[in-house]
């Protein structure tokens, strides 16, 4: 017989961003323990059918074809899904990763991580200098507001990093400022001169509205735009 009086935690969702995920009810009666472990669940899941989404000298793709995405292009913004932490490398290949969702709470910090003693580390074939093999790292699932297509934008470069940790700070006020929705990122670029690198790109996601579910899964997907010239008649 259920109990009337206790109350149901309801793990948050974007039901816009999740297709036909169903949300995750938990009874009150469960330990805390509980909801953290379907938490770390969903960081851990979170975004894999979605494709990869680059940025590369100023052009984004997705991808592994790295097929062009033009500038100017929405992307709804899934807040829950923003995560930070450190990823390891090794051998330019990603071997384990610390991320968690910033919603989830702070992230482990890179001291707990091991690894570090510089005199082990590999060295920057640019700057000479011992790297870190393990990344700051943060990334965002975005959906195209045009295609419904969802993409994963992951990042350990000083631009990347910067582009995400200031979409938080435009989310965070906005959230302030009462707005309620989906917030909407458009994909554009950046450079600078840098006295190593030259002109260096760095990825911009700027914040142009906020809609709310109804408004934005409202219409139908824009399919027809890459199937025009496939049709033989």
């Amino acid at each position: 017989m259920t109990d009337s009086s206790s109350t149901d935690i309801v793990m948050p969702t974007l039901t816009a961003l999740e297709g036909d995920r169903i949300p995750i009810v938990l009874p009150a009666n469960l330990p805390p323990t509980a909801v953290a472990a379907f938490d770390d669940y969903l960081a851990a899941t979170s975004g894999e059918s979605a494709q990869i989404l680059k940025y590369k000298k100023g052009k984004w793709s997705t991808g592994t074809a790295q097929t062009p995405k033009d500038l100017g292009t929405e992307m709804a913004v899934d807040i829950s899904s923003i995560a930070d932490g450190h990823v390891k490398w090794v051998d330019r290949r990603p071997v384990a990763s610390a991320m968690k969702r910033i919603l989830a709470g702070p992230f482990t910090p890179r001291e707990e991580l091991g690894d570090l003693d510089e005199d082990l580390w590999p060295t920057d074939t640019i700057s000479g200098k011992p790297r870190d093999p393990w990344a700051r790292t943060k990334s965002v699932l975005l959906m195209d507001t045009d295609t419904w297509e969802e993409f994963t934008f992951s990042t350990s470069s000083v631009g990347g990093l910067n582009c995400i940790g200031g979409l938080v700070q435009k989310i965070r006020a906005g959230i302030a400022k009462g707005l309620t929705g989906i917030p909407i990122g458009k994909l554009e670029s950046d450079s600078y001169m840098h006295e190593l690198y030259d002109e260096v790109f760095t990825p911009q996601l700027l914040i142009v509205a906020w809609k709310l579910e109804a408004e934005l899964m409202g219409g139908e997907p824009d399919l027809d735009s890459d199937l025009e010239d496939e049709i033989p008649f």
